[in-house]
């Protein structure tokens, strides 16, 4: 019940105005347990949820090393994950050239 309760508030937040993703890692470990317990008996299911998990596991790094070139349209599929690193190390030489010791 607990999970439900945390899942309901974030989503109900997600319906009526802006959340972020990050919000419902409450429900990460009690939402893991209530799947586990469904999917005891349900063994197709849990191995498809198993190759499922394993593919995006897989998919989501590669996209990152060959998929900045993917376009949807004109736009870039990727583009808005592409430059970050420079931007990073941009503030970071900022940061540094100020005397900053934490970048907030």
């Amino acid at each position: 019940m607990v999970a439900l309760t945390i899942l309901g508030i974030v989503t109900a937040q997600a319906l009526f105005s802006h959340a972020l993703a990050n919000w419902a890692v409450g429900f990460t470990v009690p939402g893991c347990l209530v799947a586990a317990g469904w999917m005891r008996d349900r063994t197709r299911f849990a191995a498809a949820s198993l190759l499922l998990g394993l593919t995006v596991a897989l998919a989501l790094p590669l996209a990152t090393r060959i998929g900045t070139g993917w376009t949807v349209g004109d736009r870039l599929a990727l583009g808005r994950y592409l430059g970050h690193e420079a931007f990073g190390e941009t503030v970071a030489d900022e940061a540094a050239r100020a005397g900053a010791s934490a970048v907030i």
